[in-house]
């Protein structure tokens, strides 16, 4: 039994249709300029100008915390959400992880 090399390339488009979607949904100023040179990824987060100080205290915040704070009135959910929607976009462009149909524009495009 051959390969069947129609499914093959009817695979090989889906999955670029998708990710060519996923890349789309990304706002251009979080998109990655220029690719680390360094084997670790880890601190890009905080070195690539993109996400601001906030931010990352943001998603480093333990998740009680930051309920607290939104409790309190010193965070926004909206910042919330932009912040680790902000991480998870460098994330996925980074080491490609993602399986959402894309970012979640509507929750982070109208601040209310």
């Amino acid at each position: 039994m051959g390969l069947d090399l129609h499914l093959i390339m009817a695979w090989e488009k889906t999955a670029a249709d998708k990710k060519a979607r996923i890349a789309a949904s990304i706002p251009e100023e979080w998109r990655i300029k220029t690719l680390p040179t360094e084997d670790s990824v880890m601190s890009f987060p905080k070195i690539s100008g993109i996400m601001s100080l906030e931010e990352i205290a943001i998603t480093e915040s333990s998740a009680s915390d930051l309920v607290a704070q939104m409790a309190a009135g010193k965070l926004t959910s909206v910042a919330v959400t932009t912040a680790f929607c902000k991480r998870a976009a460098l994330a996925h462009q980074l080491v490609c992880f993602t399986t959402l149909r894309s970012l979640p524009s509507s929750l982070i495009s109208k601040p209310r």
